[in-house]
């Protein structure tokens, strides 16, 4: 095999490997949120303050935010491994002459910064476009932190019922 054909079967693996760290990221996500939906719904549709309610919504709310912790941490592997992925794509696309993508990105960035001067966005792709940042991460990051914070706030409301913090809160204000 001649360099050529080496570079393109790598390029090849590392499609392929960016096909499935996708793949792998929605099908993750998807399972995730469903069943952070579905304990959601059974924390509301239960309804008790009790023992019962501060265990269930205890336990269920712990388990969960540790999932979505180690989902986090996991999303961002896999954007890491992403830029290395595009980064050595774009060395070998600049080795064989290959083009396409980052005219690609050109042309996005050049929508993107449309409102800056052309000789500005001209210096930009120069200096960006070696790899694309894969977009979509940083959404499934905030999704993960705002699920993780909802559920620590469903844990302290149950404590705060439980222990009748709530109630005494009202009685000092006033409510």
């Amino acid at each position: 095999m001649d360099r050529e054909e080496v570079l393109l079967k790598e390029y090849e693996v590392a499609q392929h490997h960016i096909n499935a760290l996708n793949t792998q990221v929605w099908l993750a996500t998807s399972i995730f949120l469903s069943i952070n939906s579905g304990a959601l719904a059974y924390v509301f549709k239960q309804g008790q303050h009790g023992v019962d309610g501060l265990l269930t919504v205890s336990v269920i709310g712990t388990i969960l935010i540790l999932i979505l912790h180690f989902w986090k941490r996991w999303i961002k592997r896999v954007q890491f491994l992403h830029l290395i992925t595009f980064h050595r794509m774009r060395q070998i696309e600049e080795a064989l002459g290959l083009w396409k993508n980052r005219l690609v990105d050109a042309v996005d960035a050049f929508f993107d910064d449309s409102k800056k001067k052309s000789s500005e966005a001209g210096k930009k792709l120069e200096e960006k476009y070696k790899y694309v940042k894969p977009a979509g991460f940083t959404g499934l990051q905030w999704i993960s932190r705002l699920l993780m914070i909802g559920w620590g706030f469903l844990i302290i409301r149950e404590f705060s019922i439980y222990f009748g913090i709530l109630e005494w809160l009202q009685n000092k204000i006033g409510v």
